[in-house]
């Protein structure tokens, strides 16, 4: 039992990894998409 709590809590800390991961990299691209529009919009 104690072998599976470990494996368990490393599988947690994976999957906790890739979606911080993956929310940071949606995060960065609507910032850029919306900083583009906003230059866009001046530049017009």
């Amino acid at each position: 039992m104690k072998e599976l709590k470990k494996i368990t809590r490393l599988f947690k800390s994976i999957v906790a990894d890739r979606v911080a991961t993956q929310i940071k990299q949606e995060t960065n691209m609507i910032y850029k998409e919306s900083y583009l529009a906003l230059w866009i919009k001046l530049t017009s």
